[in-house]
């Protein structure tokens, strides 16, 4: 039997989203902490709200191709990670979740 690797250092607390329908968002920021953590050895928190915010403002999606997300009411992994490859992404004590839509 092969034993199991220890990942919880590549691993944040997932986030609530409360009644916010962004799990798009959410699950952007996990990724990329995640793949953050497994190339530095260093796991950041980033900003769901603002990948929430900015993948869902159709001036700074206009300019990736891609199709705007719609805050709470859902989105796209596609969207999300756009916006992430194509813009700074802070961390959550810089751009805190707020959990609910704009």
């Amino acid at each position: 039997m092969t034993p199991i690797k220890d990942r919880t250092s590549r691993i944040n607390k997932a986030g609530d989203q409360q009644f916010c329908a962004a799990s798009y968002s959410t699950v952007t920021a996990e990724v990329l902490e995640s793949a953050h953590a497994k190339s530095t050895g260093k796991l950041l928190n980033f900003s769901s709200q603002q990948i929430r915010d900015c993948s869902s403002d159709t001036d700074q999606m206009n300019s990736t191709g891609a199709e705007v997300n719609h805050n709470c009411e859902g989105g796209t992994l596609f969207s999300a990670f756009t916006y992430a490859t194509e813009y700074y992404v802070l961390l959550e004590n810089d751009y805190p979740y707020k959990g609910y839509g704009d």
